[in-house]
């Protein structure tokens, strides 16, 4: 009897003690992440940024054409976008055109 409750004791402080091992290693992976990842990674955020602004000094200095920053890349991307599907959107109205103009305006799916 007193062995089957020492197994039993036993057993439940492996499964508590199991449980606060995988706690604290949760937790320090958590301050890991925090105390060193975080800041390196907020620091070559800081970098990048400052290189950014010194190149933008450098290039107004020497030109006065604008640097491409990220707001300019993203308009820049974004035009290209369009003009991309403006350009698809008209081949598609004028093959249309031309399949309406030969009579085959069903072979588009299109009807006249």
């Amino acid at each position: 009897m007193l062995i089957i409750l020492i197994n039993r004791y036993m057993c439940v402080y492996n499964i508590k003690m199991s449980f606060l091992v995988v706690l604290f290693y949760y937790n320090f992976y958590n301050l890991y992440t925090i105390f060193y990842i975080t800041p390196s990674l907020l620091s070559s955020i800081s970098m990048v940024l400052e290189s950014l602004e010194k190149r933008k000094k450098k290039n107004n200095q020497k030109t006065n054409k604008p640097i491409l920053t990220l707001n300019s890349c993203s308009r820049w991307i974004i035009d290209e976008f369009v003009e991309e599907h403006t350009f698809k959107t008209r081949q598609a109205i004028l093959c249309h055109r031309i399949f309406r103009s030969k009579g085959q305006s069903k072979v588009t799916g299109l009807e006249s």
